[in-house]
């Protein structure tokens, strides 16, 4: 039980991790540095933690691009949405076990 909760938790730090990527990128779109150069886009690579998933947050190597970004930040909110629902659900059995051994 406690294994769906880490998991879903974990779940929802990377999709969040993701859309904060996602909105820097967007939010950078026309930007330049102060060497006049484009800010770098960013992006999230999930890897297997104990858990679940770790976040980890790096550059691009490109410069921050719009469409891709929204995308991304598309399917973050779903990622999170999706976690939640494990976690509720996690929750809820986690209760309802509770109640049967009273």
């Amino acid at each position: 039980m406690m294994g769906a909760i880490d998991a879903a938790t974990s779940g929802i730090r990377a999709g969040t991790a993701r859309l904060d990527a996602a909105a820097h990128s967007i939010a950078n779109v026309n930007s330049v540095d102060d060497d006049d150069e484009p800010v770098e886009g960013r992006r999230v690579t999930l890897r297997q933690a104990e858990n679940g998933v770790a976040a980890v947050e790096e550059g691009t190597g490109a410069p921050a691009e719009l469409v891709g970004s929204t995308v991304d930040s598309m399917i973050a909110r779903h990622e999170v949405a999706a976690n939640a629902a494990v976690l509720r659900t996690a929750h809820e059995t986690y209760g309802e076990v509770v109640d049967l051994l009273r």
